[in-house]
């Protein structure tokens, strides 16, 4: 009986190596190492390029620069394109992936033309408060940022403020009582965010009607985004573990998946990354989807085929 015991331990023991080998294999065949730190935001630019945005970190996990860097999908090449001494805590591309916003710990937003690259903007916050996200609004033509201030005193405040998305100059500010979790996800008549319970819902502008409830079933949903012609809504997460600059997550469950709005079916599902994923983005013509996570790793989806590149 006792060696039966051993035995069945033994077993078990070589079949959960056997699995953690696999799953570790399957990820180096879907994912591919980008950045030495933390990853922010990837954009999938045309021309089979994707835009990361990252944290540059040194052995002790401290950081060190941000870097912007374009990786050639095809070809695997990277190229970095920008650094800053700054903590970049949040970036977004122009619906038209023409211009780059950057913003950082100091308040501070800066606005690049992708091409060259060359500075045209830096924007800042009345609020002089780290810039937690940066949105490019194509529906009210502005950009908007987001800064998140929690005291014992005053409680929970979202800061908002707004810029013209043609001259860079200043709208408006305005203050928000509650907690920040990120900007809703929009696109044309639709805006997606997570409520509690980790409840991805739909709603439409007009009306403020709920259109689409999607039960995730994780315990923290990262990030999620439309794709670029309204019919899909992905979402990531990763569950957290806490420490550095930025968040990072523990290799204890991450996921990309992909619902079509109309029938509120999962059509597309991915383990692949050993990290929570922290940014997803879709290409112009919905063909392809990116995701980065907290180690610096990127996978790029075939959504027709269900291959990666």
């Amino acid at each position: 009986m006792r060696r039966r015991l051993i035995f069945t331990c033994l077993v078990g023991s070589a079949l959960l190596v056997a699995l953690g080998v696999c799953y570790l294999l399957l990820c180096r065949q879907c994912t591919h190492k980008l950045s030495a730190g933390q990853i922010v935001e990837v954009f999938l630019l045309p021309n089979e390029q994707l835009l990361v945005v990252n944290h540059v970190l040194d052995n002790d996990g401290s950081f060190v620069r941000s870097e912007v860097q374009t990786w050639t999908i095809s070809t695997h090449v990277k190229t970095t394109i920008l650094t800053s001494p700054m903590l970049v805590r949040s970036a977004d591309v122009s619906p038209d992936r023409r211009l780059l916003a950057l913003g950082n710990s100091t308040g501070t937003i800066q606005v690049y033309e992708i091409e060259g690259p060359k500075a045209i903007w830096t924007l800042t916050a009345k609020e002089d408060l780290p810039i937690t996200a940066i949105r490019f609004s194509a529906q009210r033509n502005e950009i908007e940022s987001f800064a998140y201030l929690s005291t014992s005193a005053n409680g929970r405040h979202t800061f908002r403020s707004y810029w013209d998305l043609d001259s860079g100059k200043f709208l408006r500010s305005e203050q928000v009582d509650e907690a920040f979790v990120y900007p809703p996800s929009e696109c044309g008549d639709m805006l997606a965010q997570v409520t509690r319970g980790n409840v991805i819902e739909v709603r439409s502008r007009v009306g403020n009607l709920i259109i689409r409830e999607i039960e995730t079933n994780w315990r923290r949903v990262n990030t999620l985004v439309f794709s670029h012609g309204c019919e899909y809504l992905a979402a990531a997460t990763g569950d957290l573990e806490g420490g550095g600059p930025a968040p990072r997550f523990a290799m204890v469950h991450s996921e990309v998946a992909v619902w079509q709005l109309s029938t509120g079916k999962k059509v597309y599902q991915h383990n692949c990354h050993r990290a929570g994923v922290v940014s997803l983005s879709f290409s112009l013509d919905d063909h392809y989807l990116a995701s980065g996570d907290a180690v610096g790793e990127v996978a790029v989806y075939d959504l027709i085929d269900g291959k990666t590149r």
